[in-house]
């Protein structure tokens, strides 16, 4: 029990008047039947609760409890989840999952945490959470704002993250920022929103509590849901990774909100060439690589393989091809099967499923041609901003946050309707929009870039660490100087500290 963080101790002593209480709670029907009260709390390890002290005020403080909406139940045994994955799709053909707002009526009664800034007591400099390790976009995203931030001497460190045990965790390329207690006064959680709220869930206020807290957090829908509207009570402020991010939160968040972008940095490109791939020579090859944990839905790659069909009729023997790189194939079995019976039918299709470190990556990437990318809606879109960077020819869906740095001639945009995004879509887009890319258009796009290049000189965009770091530097000294308390004796300035 002396594991467990103080806050959730405090939550269950608040909870139960008594232990005996706790106990009967928490036995697990026969597999505890023959276990005494004293011998269920020697084996949970529960000798630390004290029920019946007074309950704190503060930070520690028990909310009130909230009950589910009418309509909604808990079920009265624990489903595993390999099971639920099974019986979720039944249960919505029944009705029986909350809609969002059902979801946000319950998140929406979950209290604010009082804002507590006091960096008297902190050094200048950031401590970033996320997967450190993590060999997935967002990953990418941590290392890369390291990256940034010590471009222009902004003191950092790593508190790692660990996603799930299915996403490989070999980058150890910022190893020796990692730490295991943050060490300044600003925090910067470089995940997801939702993500942000379970890791403060499993390691209590104590991170959060006299430090300025900032999420950086990815996003792809037009706006931010209601039912995960408890997620600003994290941090203090909200950086979006692009304006389109931004304008996500700027209608729920009750926090400053800023668009401030992403750095991209390529980084080491690995020796590997078309042969080493098995990919044809002398074929113009049109490339997309996703992640289908990263929703395939969103990404589109079923309209992708559509629009390189119609640009390309099968009869007529032209030589070009499509590359596609998939990630954990394993989670998505449907539509992974779609795809490789396609491929199978078309062999200028060309699946990639084996798992590759960056370097590799990025060298199947340079062996392609034109990166086409039909998404419904992008956050950022990291690989796209890569394939600018490495000289490719690139379209792309003129929707997201990709129009950051997207623009005509240098990127072929393609047309879009709106739609309404479905239940099975995305797990929070009930009563969102996204883009519908036009497959007509997009293998008018392909075709013609086939044909007859663009210029590659045309673009203007500018990813650097260097670049991005200085908005950065910029940011987080204004918030020092807004919140950091002058000591009696003198405290050196921002930029004498770094």
């Amino acid at each position: 029990m002396s594991e467990i963080p103080e806050w959730q101790k405090v939550a269950l002593e608040g909870r139960f008047d008594c232990l005996p209480n706790f106990i009967r709670v928490i036995r697990l029907g026969k597999h505890d039947a023959t276990l005494t009260d004293d011998e269920l709390v020697e084996k949970c390890g529960l000798k630390d609760l004290e029920f019946g002290r007074p309950k704190p005020a503060g930070p520690l403080a028990v909310p009130a409890f909230v009950t589910l909406p009418a309509g909604l139940h808990v079920s009265p045994v624990p489903i595993p989840l390999r099971v639920m994955r099974v019986v979720a799709p039944i249960m919505r053909c029944w009705g029986k999952n909350p809609t969002e707002s059902e979801r946000a009526s319950v998140a929406g009664r979950i209290p604010a945490r009082p804002s507590c800034i006091s960096l008297s007591s902190h050094r200048f400099g950031v401590n970033l959470f996320g997967y450190a390790h993590g060999e997935l976009g967002i990953g990418e995203d941590i290392r890369q704002v390291a990256s940034a931030l010590q471009s222009q001497g902004v003191p950092v460190c790593i508190i790692n993250f660990k996603p799930g045990s299915n996403i490989s965790q070999a980058d150890r390329s910022v190893d020796p920022l990692i730490v295991t207690e943050p060490r300044y006064g600003i925090n910067v959680f470089c995940m997801t929103g939702i993500e942000t709220t379970r890791y403060v869930s499993e390691m209590g206020l104590s991170t959060l509590e006299g430090r300025y807290n900032i999420g950086l957090w990815p996003w792809e829908l037009p706006d931010w849901p209601e039912s995960c509207r408890h997620a600003y009570a994290c941090v203090d402020e909200v950086w979006g990774i692009s304006q389109y991010t931004a304008h996500g939160h700027r209608h729920a968040a009750p926090r400053p909100v800023l668009p401030m972008g992403l750095p991209v940095e390529l980084g080491p490109i690995g020796p590997q060439t078309r042969d080493y791939f098995g990919l044809p020579d002398n074929t113009f090859l049109f490339y997309f690589a996703f992640d289908i944990n990263s929703n395939a839905a969103r990404k589109n790659p079923e309209g992708l393989i559509k629009a390189f069909q119609k640009a390309f009729p099968a009869g007529k023997c032209e030589p070009v091809g499509l590359v596609l790189k998939i990630s954990h194939p394993e989670t998505g079995c449907r539509l992974w099967k779609r795809i490789r019976q396609i491929a199978q039918r078309d062999k200028r299709i060309h699946v990639i499923e084996k798992t590759m470190r960056r370097p590799e990556l990025l060298a199947l990437f340079k062996a392609c041609d034109c990166l086409v990318s039909l998404h419904r809606a992008e956050g950022f879109g990291r690989c796209i901003a890569e394939a600018l960077l490495l000289g490719k020819q690139v379209i792309t869906t003129g929707f997201s946050g990709n129009l950051d740095y997207c623009h005509e001639p240098r990127v072929a945009l393609v047309s879009h309707s709106m739609r309404k995004v479905e239940a099975k879509d995305y797990m929070w887009g009930e009563g969102q929009m996204w883009a519908e890319p036009d497959l007509d258009h997009a293998a008018e796009l392909m075709r013609s870039i086939w044909q007859e290049p663009r210029e590659l000189g045309s673009g203007n965009y500018d990813f650097s660490p260097e670049t991005i770091g200085q908005r950065y530097k910029a940011r987080l000294q204004e918030i020092w100087e807004q919140h950091a308390e002058q000591k009696q004796s003198r405290q050196p300035a921002v930029n004498e500290m770094i």
